[in-house]
Order: structure tokens, then C-alpha cells, then sequence
């Protein structure tokens, strides 16, 4: 089937078949119950206007032409068994020179001779974010059946288990530079090599701040400073077919800031999913600057450690109190205290409890310290301690040189990567002529594996990377 999916969406008849996938996925759990509500929106997505009678025929007799167990079927899902490969990075972290390489680990669902294409990670995360342990929100595995040779890159220190990157030793005083230099080529080269084509690049969150670095042709100089090449840049975007980036950084802003509590409030909710007081607040204290000078990292290795507590073992009651320990694991997570991550009414409570398990990754303290530094400066720049050095690089201006394809998806509700800013900074800066801007139901991690993500997300990304190959 996914042989036929390739050969499908290089023929003439692409558009036609992009439309069938489209509503295959949309259809696959209610094919005539659901038949109107869901290909209703796959039509309109795919540029049709017909009468409702019409398309309520369509939706039955592609859903019954194209089956739910051709489609998306979850035995089919969970039969994919990932493999691991390996990689070394250029080098150490630091602009001191380069030390010992590193290996970093990939995670691949295999399919040779398809387009592959990467996935990375973001801040303090691994592939889990692509792979949810509940196979029909998990993104990587729904590319795989679509008929991709799907990758996912893990940096230094990052992985779930039997996926996981080498680490240097603490601290852990690598920064988006070391990352854009150092692994991210490593990655891209592996996946080029390995399948002989040029693969997409997809990148969550902070990934799109290292994908800039690495697209402008970032690189160490020998008094350490870093600079753009724009010849390396040309090179770099010649070597992929399109890069995607889900909820990226490309700046950090809000447009209910802080600074203007006074005479801009937070009044709705549609206010406050436009907002971010509580980092705006630890990044204007110089909180972030203090971490940065004397924390070996951030450990967040312990929530996954409180999360899968062995109560079962515990004799006679352990099953219960296992049962209830998840029961009220779910009602924490279905309250707005996880919002700055999660929309409650989007969020599957077992791909976020189990992605708080074997998802979250120990933050590097130069990452923290770069992150409160965008947020003071509402600007991405090179690591710095302190005040802006005056020659201190500034991501912005190489967005101008990006000519290859681009796809912006941004989270409506989105508290860490506003929606906004992911526009004006990241779409609107760049150069290239075939870019595209999406903003779909989700916050920062549910974009990608929340209830909406099947229409909103993953039936048009298919349908652009299946244009684009």
C-alpha cells in the first residue's frame, strides 16, 4: 500500500489522490457516521466547493473505496517496529575548538526508497514528542503508513530509551550554536547518506531556532564568535526538499506582555493564550542569568521518575492505589495547570502522562540563559552573559536568504512559541517564494499529537510533502 501511495503522489494525478488520502484519514473512524463532518473539511482543505448532497456521496463511496483498515488502521500502526542509527557529531560543545565527537542516535520507521524525512525535537525533549507511546496520535508512525522513511534525530544528552545521544560530561554548557554546528549537520548527513535522496526537515520549538542557524551556515570562528556563511547557506538548502517547523522559536514575544499589564490586560481567555507573565516574569528577574552561571543543569528526569511510581508492587492494595495514582495523574492533567504545554480539551491524558515519563530531557543552564535572553530582548541571538555584546549574532536577518520550501504551523493557544510571533517573525522574514502558514487548534505540545492534530495537522502536511517531493 505504501508503494502505491508513492507512485500515486508522483503521477499526474497527484491532486486527485492527495484529496483521497485526505479524507481516507479524516474517515477512518466513522466512515458513514462521521462521513459528512469529516469530509466536509478535507474537501474544503483540498480547494472544493460542492453542494451538500454532493459531497455527503463522496465521503461514502471514497470511505467504502478506501477503507479504515487501508487507511489508518492501529494494529497496522503498532506492527511498525522502530530501528536505531547512529550518527557522530562534528564535534564537543564549546567554540574552544572541536573535542571528542559524540554519537547521536536516531530513531527510524523504515521505509527504504521513500522520501525520508527528519523530525527534531525541541527544548528539553526527544523523539517522544513525534512518537507517542499511544500509536494513533503518534505523528512519526501516521508519516510511516503514508508512505515516508521517517527519521527522528535526537541531540546531544536527548532520547528515550534505546534511542538516546551520547552526553558530554557537566555541565552541560552546550547552546543552540553547539547544536546548529555541531549536531544538527551530523543528523541531516546521516539521513542524506544513508537514504541517497534529499530529505524535509521537520523541527518542533526550539528546533527552529537551531534550523536557523543551521540554513544561515552558522560557524565558529577561531576567537569563538559565530557568523553566517552565505555560500554554506546556499550549499545547505540545496541539500533538503522543504522545511517544516511546528511551533518554533524564532523570537520570543507575547502580545499581552507583561510590560504593558498596566494598560494592556489580560481580559479573556483568548487573552491569556496570548500571554506568558510567568516567563516574562523569571526572565526580567535575570533569574535565567543567575542559572546560567551556576547551575550544572536543570534536572526534569524526576518528573517521569514521580509519574510511573511502582505502586502495583506494593502487596494486596498496590493495584489499586496504582489505578488511583493514574486516575488522579489524568484530572491534574485535564486542569489548566499544564497550559503553558497543553490545551486540556486537546490533550490526550495518556500521550501527556506518558510523554511527562520518558519525554522530558535535563536542560542545559547556557540554554536557560539563552532563552531568558531572548525573552529580555524579544529578539533570538548568539549565547551571552550579561548585556548584549555588540557583536553578538542575530538569527533574524539570514531568514532573508531562505529560498528553499518552508511550512510555518503554529498553535492558536500556544503559550511558549505565540502564534503571532511565529507570522511576523518567522513567516513574514523569510525569503522563500513557496511558504505557507498554518494556525491550527493546539498549544505547544498537543500540536503535534492532540485530538485535532489528525485534521488540522497531519492530513495537509501530507498532502504538502507528497507536492513538494
Amino acid at each position: 500500500m505504501e508503494r502505491q501511495a508513492i507512485q500515486r503522489a508522483k503521477g499526474p494525478n497527484s491532486a486527485f489522490w492527495r484529496l483521497i488520502d485526505a479524507i481516507r484519514i479524516q474517515t477512518h473512524r466513522q466512515v458513514t457516521q462521521g462521513a459528512r463532518r469529516f469530509a466536509l473539511s478535507a474537501i474544503r482543505r483540498a480547494g472544493l466547493r460542492l453542494p451538500w448532497t454532493a459531497w455527503g456521496v463522496a465521503a461514502l463511496t471514497v470511505g467504502m473505496l478506501c477503507s479504515p483498515a487501508q487507511a489508518w488502521d492501529r494494529g497496522a500502526l503498532e506492527a511498525y517496529k522502530p530501528t536505531r542509527e547512529s550518527t557522530l557529531s562534528l564535534g564537543d560543545q564549546g567554540p574552544a575548538g572541536v573535542g571528542q565527537p559524540l554519537e547521536l542516535a536516531l530513531k527510524r520507521y523504515a521505509l527504504p526508497g521513500a522520501q525520508p524525512i527528519l523530525l527534531l525535537p525541541g527544548i528539553a525533549s526527544n523523539d517522544r514528542v513525534w512518537d507517542a507511546t499511544v500509536v494513533e496520535y503518534s505523528l512519526a508512525r501516521r508519516l510511516r503508513q503514508a508512505g515516508f522513511d521517517v527519521w527522528m534525530g535526537n541531540y546531544r544528552h536527548t532520547g528515550t530509551p534505546g534511542f538516546r545521544s551520547e552526553s558530554p560530561e557537566l555541565p552541560y554548557h552546550w547552546t543552540v550554536e553547539d547544536q546548529a554546528i555541531y549536531d544538527l549537520p551530523a543528523l541531516v548527513e546521516k539521513v542524506r547518506i544513508s537514504t541517497g535522496q534529499r530529505p524535509f526537515v521537520a523541527g518542533h520549538s526550539l528546533s527552529a531556532w537551531i534550523l536557523d542557524g543551521y540554513l544561515s551556515g552558522l560557524h565558529y570562528l577561531p576567537d569563538g564568535s559565530v557568523r553566517a556563511d552565505r555560500m554554506l547557506s546556499r550549499a545547505r538548502q540545496a541539500g533538503l526538499k522543504g522545511v517544516i517547523s511546528v511551533a518554533g522559536v524564532y523570537s520570543v514575544w507575547w502580545p499581552k506582555s507583561l510590560r504593558n499589564v498596566v494598560t494592556d490586560p489580560v481580559l479573556t481567555k483568548d487573552d491569556y493564550y496570548r500571554s506568558n507573565y510567568e516567563l516574562e516574569a523569571m526572565a526580567l528577574s535575570g533569574a535565567h542569568a543567575e542559572a546560567g552561571g551556576q547551575l550544572p543543569s536543570l534536572p526534569l528526569s524526576w518528573i517521569g521518575s514521580v509519574l510511573a511510581l511502582p505502586l502495583d508492587r506494593i502487596p494486596f492494595v498496590g493495584p489499586v492505589l496504582a489505578r488511583l495514582y493514574r486516575s488522579f495523574q489524568g484530572s491534574v492533567i485535564q486542569t489548566p495547570l499544564l497550559s503553558m504545554f497543553y490545551v486540556p480539551s486537546n490533550a490526550p491524558t495518556e500521550v501527556v502522562r506518558t510523554h511527562g515519563i520518558d519525554g522530558l530531557e535535563e536542560l542545559g543552564p547556557r540554554l536557560i540563559e539563552q532563552l531568558g535572553n531572548a525573552v529580555v530582548e524579544r529578539r533570538t541571538a548568539s549565547h551571552y552573559h550579561g548585556e548584549i555584546p555588540a557583536d553578538a549574532h542575530l538569527y533574524a536577518p539570514q531568514r532573508a536568504w531562505l529560498k528553499l520550501p518552508l511550512l510555518f504551523v503554529a498553535g492558536a493557544q500556544d503559550r511558549c512559541a505565540n502564534a503571532d510571533m511565529i507570522h511576523d517573525d518567522g513567516y513574514l522574514l523569510s525569503g522563500s517564494a513557496d511558504k505557507q502558514y498554518w494556525r491550527v487548534t493546539g498549544g505547544h505540545l498537543d500540536v503535534i499529537s492532540g485530538k485535532r492534530s489528525e485534521v488540522e495537522l497531519l492530513a495537509p502536511l501530507v498532502a504538502w510533502l507528497r507536492a513538494r517531493q
